[in-house]
């Protein structure tokens, strides 16, 4: 699952994409099955506000939440042929990998560089839908919890060492002891945290 601004030569290595990383394409080269669900650009407010407001007033739902169904019909589809997937998500779509892991039972989810801190990343320049919530955004990005809640035992957490968004080591650690602090008072459950040289594609 791709993050933002993305082309299909992008996700595929044949051009620099903005917020793709060509990780499918090494995987197909390895020899494994990728599916990529191409979304919906979600930072170009203009676009993301207007098809926004036009599917919650068709279907009573949001633009999240239509990811979400697609993501759910292709893990049903492939759950028809006895086939659990894995999940890698990156940047944008690594936080809807993460959510696709707390509504479907998966093998693993690969978490790539998306440990942001909400409060001090998600600005005014954001879309709307970002931010216009009735909780905290604390409470809405309380990663420990969405981690915990993920329906594998296995989440493999990558971080670029030089990446923007993963440099707030401070709010990082605490996710990290709090996991850990979870994880002693129930169910152990396999949560690793992973550096890689580079910023925040892990392709170069």
């Amino acid at each position: 699952m791709h993050g933002n601004s993305s082309s299909p030569e992008g996700l595929l290595g044949l051009e620099k994409g903005i917020y793709a990383d060509p990780v499918a394409y090494t995987l197909a080269k390895s020899n494994i099955d990728v599916i990529i669900p191409i979304k919906y650009d979600m930072y170009t407010k203009e676009e993301a506000d207007s098809i926004t407001v036009r599917v919650a007033v068709s279907t009573n739902t949001t633009f999240e939440a239509l990811e979400q169904m697609k993501i759910k019909g292709l893990i049903e589809m492939l759950r028809i042929d006895g086939i659990k997937p894995s999940l890698h998500g990156f940047s944008h779509g690594a936080w809807q990998a993460l959510i696709a892991a707390q509504l479907n039972e998966i093998n693993n989810l690969y978490y790539q560089d998306f440990l942001i801190n909400p409060v001090k990343v998600f600005d005014q320049e954001m879309a709307g839908f970002y931010t216009d919530y009735n909780v905290s955004i604390n409470d809405l990005y309380d990663y420990p919890q969405s981690l915990m809640r993920a329906k594998t035992n296995s989440i493999s957490i990558l971080l670029g060492k030089k990446s923007d968004y993963s440099k707030d080591a401070l709010f990082i650690n605490k996710i990290r002891d709090k996991i850990t602090n979870m994880n002693n008072k129930s169910v152990n459950k396999k949560i690793d945290f992973i550096w890689y040289d580079g910023k925040h594609y892990i392709s170069d």
